[in-house]
């Protein structure tokens, strides 16, 4: 009998963590026009750069369209992460950039999604804020502040 349970609460298992895997993220409850107001520190499951975030935003001296085809190749060069709405190298206007993606886990397909916000300096530059965050569950682990960090380490402050 025990054996049967035990059968029965895998299959049920594999079962959710297939429809994780499958399930589609909702482009419209996640992607914003303006990341700032968003931007919260201290939030268990997510990781926030900006005003207001865990860190300051990242100043880089790279111009907006430059930096934003840049940091859109490093981030979809990340496994198993792409591209779920918006974009960080064209856009309605020569201000800013947003771009929402998603990454999943490698082993249950967990989707983690982040949104990207570039902001043209006054003084010329470019700002960079970002938003990660888990879309099940309450814990990340840090594993949203570590994929941030790696996608920011090459722009620098």
């Amino acid at each position: 009998m025990l054996k049967y349970i035990l059968l029965v609460l895998m299959m049920v298992a594999l079962a959710g963590a297939a429809m994780v895997r499958v399930r589609p993220v909702d482009a419209a409850k996640y992607h914003v026009q303006d990341l700032r107001p968003e931007l919260v520190s201290g939030r268990d499951g997510q990781f926030s750069v900006g005003q207001g975030g865990d860190i300051p935003a990242v100043k880089s001296d790279m111009e907006l369209t430059q930096l934003g085809a840049a940091l859109a190749e490093r981030i979809e060069s990340t496994p198993r992460t792409q591209l779920l709405a918006g974009s960080l190298s064209e856009g309605p206007d020569d201000t800013r950039r947003i771009a929402t993606f998603v990454t999943r886990s490698q082993v249950f397909g967990f989707p983690d999604v982040t949104v990207v916000q570039l902001d043209r300096g006054e003084g010329g530059g470019t700002e960079i804020s970002m938003k990660g965050r888990q879309v099940y569950g309450v814990k990340d682990f840090g594993v949203n502040e570590a994929r941030l960090r790696e996608w920011l380490s090459p722009f620098g402050n």
